[in-house]
């Protein structure tokens, strides 16, 4: 195996792992462990000059505490929104391709 599909392999992993974790913090049924977490996360950021802990954590953050407080929430939907229409717009249109029109061929007059 290469190297290069083993690092393939390991983030998809990750990944894999990451998004379970997103699920199950999102849909648990604890609200105010999902607001110790969002609060720890935006807590971490303040550190932002440590090495693991970073300004990658305030929207982490907020995004798990806008589940919770009403305007964010709503102002999450919204942005989300502007972003969806930004990119459809920001997309080529398809276009059908264009017909050719055949010119009328000319008969060419043959010389006896």
């Amino acid at each position: 195996m290469t190297l290069l599909r083993s690092i393939k392999r390991g983030v998809s992993h990750a990944l894999q792992h990451a998004v379970q974790a997103e699920r199950r913090v999102r849909r648990g049924r604890s609200p105010w462990a999902r607001r110790g977490l969002a609060l720890g996360f935006i807590a971490g950021s303040l550190l932002w000059f440590l090495p693991v802990l970073g300004l990658w954590m305030l929207p982490v953050g907020l995004a798990l505490l806008s589940d919770d407080v009403g305007w964010m929430r709503r102002l999450r939907r919204r942005l989300h929104a502007r972003l969806l229409a930004w990119s459809r717009d920001r997309q080529p249109r398809r276009r059908r391709p264009l017909l050719r029109r055949r010119l009328p061929t000319r008969r060419r007059e043959t010389v006896n």
